[in-house]
Parts: structure tokens; C-alpha cells; sequence
């Protein structure tokens, strides 16, 4: 049986914050380079240069991205990302890279709306840079989730349901 450690606030505290910092960094790199790639398989879609290398394997961009081993609807996201902050929204990668890619992915909605191939900011500049303050500060996700849903909806009063959920297969019903 192994033998229990025994930790120290300031081991703990030293722990946690080394943990967060590793966490951090693992976000904006995930970023960065999600980015980076999304930026690069904007090209490669955009002027088919995936038909260059090799045509019979690659008949389409699907295809392509199969041979990279992404998903496709994981290339839409990262590629989408790349088209609303970086070329519609004019922000540096590195800046976005403070910032976790999900929190990303609430507020894009919100600032962004696709207008046939392209994106368009449907929201002031301010308003995106405080969007994306708001998304580099230390708001949890839930947090932004529901601060968008709040400025999407406006003020209103709370209406609240009860209900029970099955402890077997999660089964939701509502208790009157």
C-alpha cells in the first residue's frame, strides 16, 4: 500500500500554481497553433491546392483533411475562428492566444454572423474588444456563457423549474 504524502499549504498553493500556469501556456499554444493551422487550411481550401499535390487523393478538401487526420468539422471551427477575429476582427494571434479556445467559440456568435462565404463583425470594434477583455480575464466559461446569454435575452426576471433526473439513464422530468 503506497504511504500518504503529506502536503503543506504552501506545497499545495505552489502546486495549484504551477498547475495554472501549465494550463495557460497548454491553452495558448493550443491556440496559437490552431490558429496558425486554420490560417494555412484557409489556403489550402481556398485555392484547391490540395488537387496540386495529388488530385486522385485528394479529389476534395475532405479528403485532404483526412490524410492530416482532423476532422473536418474541427477544421470549420479552427478555420472559422481564423476568419472572424484574425480577418474580419483584425486581432494578432498572439493576442488571441490569451485567450482558451472555447471562450473563443461562446463570443463568436455573438460578434459574428456568416454573410455567404465570408463573416462580418456585426458588433462595434469596442464592443468586440470588450467582449474579448471580458474572455481574457479570469471569467470561468460557464460565466461568459451566461453573460451572453443575459446581454442576448436583456433584463428579466428568473423563472425557475424543478425537475428530477434518473440516476440510471439521466432522464429529465419536470416536477410541478
Amino acid at each position: 500500500m503506497p504511504i500518504e504524502k503529506r502536503y503543506t499549504i504552501e506545497q499545495i498553493s505552489k502546486l495549484d500554481q504551477e498547475a495554472r500556469q501549465l494550463v495557460n501556456m497548454f491553452s495558448a499554444a493550443r491556440i496559437k497553433i490552431g490558429l496558425e493551422l486554420a490560417r494555412r487550411l484557409k489556403e489550402f481550401e481556398q485555392h484547391k491546392l490540395y488537387l496540386r499535390l495529388d488530385e486522385q487523393s485528394y479529389p476534395n478538401f475532405a479528403r485532404y483533411l483526412e490524410s492530416l487526420d482532423i476532422k473536418y468539422k474541427t477544421a470549420r471551427e479552427v478555420i472559422g475562428l481564423y476568419e472572424c477575429f484574425v480577418v474580419e476582427g483584425g486581432k494578432d494571434i498572439d493576442e488571441l492566444a490569451k485567450i482558451g479556445y472555447h471562450k473563443l467559440t461562446v463570443i463568436k456568435p455573438l460578434l459574428f454572423k456568416k454573410d455567404g462565404e465570408r463573416y462580418e463583425l456585426v458588433k462595434t470594434k469596442t464592443e468586440l474588444n470588450r467582449w474579448l477583455s471580458d474572455a481574457k480575464s479570469d471569467m470561468t466559461q460557464e460565466d461568459l456563457i451566461q453573460k451572453r446569454r443575459e446581454y442576448e435575452i436583456g433584463e428579466h426576471e428568473h423563472k425557475f423549474i424543478k425537475f428530477h433526473v434518473c440516476t440510471i439513464c439521466k432522464l429529465k422530468e419536470i416536477i410541478n
